[in-house]
C-alpha cells in the first residue's frame, strides 16, 4: 500500500475573505478529495506564527504557499531548505510592482519590498503565477526566469469554490426575502426604484484604493438621480458618503453575494497605473452570475476581454446617462458573453486540473531527484 503524502498549504487567515484567500482556498479544496494525500491548512499572517506551526511544516512532504506576505514566504522557505521539503509557493501578484506603479510609496518601503520579493523568489524552485503578465514581471524586476533550477508554472485564477458553494445555496432559497432582510434593512436608502450599482474594493490591496479615489471623482455624474453605489470591503460599518455613494464596508460572503446577484451592475474604475497579478475574483463573481460590468480596461486586466462585447468600457460613457437610459437588450447580450467566457475557461473545475498537472510534474522531478541522489 502507497503511503500517503502529507501535504501542508500555508495560506492567510478566513477572518477576512479576499481574493488571497478564495486562491489558497482553491489550492485546499483541490487537493484535500485526494485519497492519496492528508492535507492540513495552517493560517498563518505574522511571521512569528511560522516558528509556533514549524512541527506541522516539518512534518509535510509537500510545502504549498499561497497568498501569504513574502517574509513569511522567505522563512518557510528557509526552514523548507534545511529540511529538503518540496515547496511550491503560488504568486498571486506582486506587491513591490503594484506598489511601484502607484507612484505612493517612499524609497524605504520600497527597498523592503523588493527585499522581500527578492528573497522569496530566489529561493524558490517551484514558483505557481495567476497569470502569464506576472512571469513578465518576475523576469523585468527580479531577473526569475524558468530554467533548470527553477520551474514556473502559469495557474489562472477562478471563480472560487466557496463562491459556487453559496451560489447553490442562493439558488434553493428565496432570495428577494433575504435581499429584503439583509441587504434593503441595512441600507435604508435602498429601494425597488433606486438602481444599485455595486464597487467592491477591500482595502487591503492598494489598487483598489486608487479605484476608490476615481470613484469619488464621479459623484458629480450621479447627482440627481436614482443611482446608488454601494461600495464594500473598506472599513466597517455602513457610512453614507453623500446622497449617490454608500460605504457598507466588509459584508459576509453571502450578503456580498445578495447584494451582487440584485444590483444592476458592477463598476469598476481603476486608473492605467492600478495593476494586479491575476484577473480578478470580483469581474470573475459577476460573470457567473451575468451581471453587467462597467469597467476601465485596468478593471478587466489579464482576462481576454473586449470592450463592448464582454463589458462596458467605463471610459467610453457618461455613467448616469447610459444607466438611466439603459439599452437592456445590449447589455443583456453583454453580460451573458461575460458570463460565457467565465463559464468556458475560470470555473474552478479548471483551476483543479491545472494545479494537479502542477503537483504530478512536480513530484515527478522530486521522485527522480532522490532516485539520482
Amino acid at each position: 500500500m502507497a503511503k500517503r503524502i502529507d501535504l501542508v498549504i500555508v495560506g492567510p487567515s478566513a477572518a477576512i475573505i479576499n481574493g488571497s484567500l478564495l486562491r489558497a482556498y482553491n489550492v485546499w479544496r483541490t487537493v484535500k478529495r485526494l485519497s492519496s494525500v492528508r492535507v492540513k491548512y495552517l493560517p498563518i499572517t505574522y511571521p512569528i506564527e511560522v516558528l509556533l506551526n514549524l512541527r506541522s511544516i516539518i512534518e509535510g512532504d509537500i510545502i504549498i504557499i499561497s497568498g501569504v506576505s513574502p517574509w513569511i514566504s522567505s522563512l518557510i522557505l528557509l526552514i523548507g531548505k534545511l529540511f529538503g521539503k518540496c515547496i511550491l509557493i503560488d504568486v498571486h501578484g506582486s506587491p513591490y510592482y503594484e506598489y511601484v506603479m502607484s507612484n505612493r510609496v517612499e524609497l524605504f518601503r520600497k527597498m523592503l519590498l523588493y527585499l522581500n520579493e527578492y528573497i522569496s523568489y530566489k529561493l524558490s524552485r517551484n514558483i505557481i503565477v495567476a497569470s502569464r503578465g506576472l512571469v513578465n514581471i518576475l523576469y523585468t524586476y527580479f531577473k526569475v526566469k524558468p530554467n533548470n533550477k527553477k520551474n514556473i508554472f502559469i495557474l489562472p485564477n477562478s471563480v472560487s469554490y466557496l463562491f459556487m458553494d453559496i451560489m447553490k445555496l442562493l439558488k434553493n432559497t428565496d432570495r428577494r426575502r433575504l435581499w429584503d432582510f439583509f441587504i434593503k434593512s441595512k441600507l435604508k436608502v435602498i429601494n425597488d426604484e433606486v438602481i444599485v450599482l455595486i464597487a467592491p474594493l477591500p482595502e487591503v490591496f492598494i489598487g483598489n484604493l486608487m479605484a476608490y479615489e476615481e470613484l469619488m471623482r464621479m459623484v458629480g455624474d450621479l447627482r440627481n438621480t436614482n443611482i446608488k453605489i454601494v461600495i464594500t470591503g473598506i472599513g466597517r460599518g455602513i457610512r453614507y458618503i453623500n446622497s449617490s455613494i454608500i460605504n457598507a464596508g466588509y459584508l459576509p460572503y453571502i450578503e456580498y453575494a445578495l447584494l451582487l446577484l440584485n444590483s444592476r451592475a458592477m463598476i469598476l474604475p481603476y486608473p492605467d497605473n492600478a495593476v494586479c497579478g491575476g484577473v480578478r475574483n470580483k469581474v470573475l463573481e459577476a460573470g457567473y452570475c451575468s451581471v453587467p460590468l462597467i469597467s476601465t480596461k485596468n478593471g478587466v486586466l489579464h482576462l481576454d476581454a473586449k470592450e463592448w462585447v464582454h463589458y462596458i468600457p467605463l471610459e467610453e460613457i457618461k455613467l448616469s446617462d447610459f444607466l438611466v437610459n439603459m439599452d437592456t437588450r445590449r447589455v443583456k447580450a453583454i453580460s451573458e458573453n461575460m458570463r460565457d467566457l467565465v463559464f468556458e475557461r475560470y470555473l474552478p473545475s479548471m483551476f483543479s486540473y491545472n494545479l494537479l498537472n502542477i503537483l504530478r510534474m512536480v513530484l515527478r522531478m522530486y521522485r527522480n531527484r532522490d532516485r539520482k541522489l
